[in-house]
């Protein structure tokens, strides 16, 4: 197994503005960034009744890498306050992804805080039954205490991929479709006075979350007009 580190670029804040051509910004830069592959993840269990948790506070970032390989690059974004949750104290202590169409390299870019995370096999996300998850699915854990070495906000790791034959395209479309399923299982995760975990998986690009908010921002501009 290979291990390589790069330098991460940091997030860049934005500033307050008009409130019109902030949405149309966001929608215009965010809807170009997942044409790339961004793609979002939603909560699939419910140890937290309740508890929100907005489509891009996790994110896995599917990256052309070369002509026969695809990186995958998780995130957790919770230092960056969404649009209707507080940015949430938690661990990305998991991955879970059906490798049936490609294979497993090597970790990639663990540059960010104090990440440890090793191939772990095969194993079925929990709470992924309903949604085609399997026991034969590829397993990447974080080492112990996994709370400290998974992935803590604003931290990031890519899981580099043999493509197998397939291209770049391909893989997008599968993700996009759910044949290739993604998944997390994210730990200690702020729930009142005590800590949860929760499963997620990628249910769509960034995209089609993106173009909603986008007729919201069109309705307010309209009423703002009249």
């Amino acid at each position: 197994m290979r291990n390589r580190r790069n330098p991460r670029v940091p997030f860049e804040g934005h500033g307050k503005g008009n409130r019109g051509f902030l949405c149309l910004l966001m929608v215009s830069c965010l809807c170009g960034i997942s044409q790339a592959g961004l793609y979002s993840l939603t909560k699939v269990t419910n140890n937290g009744p309740g508890l929100a948790i907005d489509p891009w506070q996790f994110t896995v970032d599917v990256q052309y890498y070369s002509d026969t390989q695809v990186l995958l690059e998780f995130v957790n974004n919770n230092t960056i306050p969404p649009m209707t949750s507080a940015p949430l104290d938690s661990s990305i202590a998991a991955v879970y992804i059906d490798d049936t169409l490609i294979s497993f390299d090597s970790f990639i870019g663990l540059q960010t805080g104090t990440i440890e995370f090793l191939d772990k096999g095969t194993a079925k996300m929990p709470g992924g039954t309903s949604y085609g998850f399997t026991k034969y699915d590829f397993y990447a854990g974080a080492d112990n205490p996994a709370p400290t070495l998974g992935l803590n906000p604003g931290e990031s790791l890519g899981l580099l991929f043999d493509l197998n034959g397939s291209t770049y395209a391909d893989i997008n479309t599968a993700i996009g479709n759910g044949s290739l399923r993604v998944g997390l299982h994210v730990i200690s995760i702020e729930y009142g006075d005590s800590n949860v975990s929760e499963s997620l998986i990628v249910p769509e690009p960034v995209t089609l979350i993106l173009l909603g908010l986008g007729g919201l921002c069109t309705r307010s501009y309209k009423y703002r007009r009249r």
